[in-house]
């Protein structure tokens, strides 16, 4: 899960673990609105991904086709929190991820 979510980029992965965290808090309070749902059915999936999946290259497939969904969650989080200047936060993110995408690329060994 650590690296699907370096994969996805750190900016990207603190607002999917930040949705899930708020999604999850609504669950246990059993007031869950729904716009939710599609938060836990993400979690839900890759959680059964990373617990079930058993072939490593498949598994790194299924993950692939996960990554639309959290940042889709992503950018949901981002207009819920900061409505009013989202656009200009959407940027925000945007830039670190780009940040994020440099320096993995300068420290990693690709080539």
């Amino acid at each position: 899960l650590i690296e699907f979510l370096c994969w996805v980029g750190l900016p990207i992965a603190v607002l999917f673990l930040v949705s899930s965290y708020g999604s999850v808090k609504e669950i246990i309070a059993w007031r869950l609105k729904d716009a939710r749902w599609p938060v836990i059915i993400t979690v839900l999936a890759l959680g059964g991904i990373a617990l079930f999946g058993e072939t490593k290259g498949e598994v790194g497939r299924l993950w692939i086709f996960m990554i639309p969904l959290v940042c889709i969650i992503a950018v949901s989080e981002i207009v819920r929190r900061f409505s009013r200047d989202s656009d200009k936060t959407f940027l925000y993110i945007v830039t670190l991820q780009f940040i994020s995408v440099m320096l993995m690329k300068h420290f990693q060994d690709f080539w």
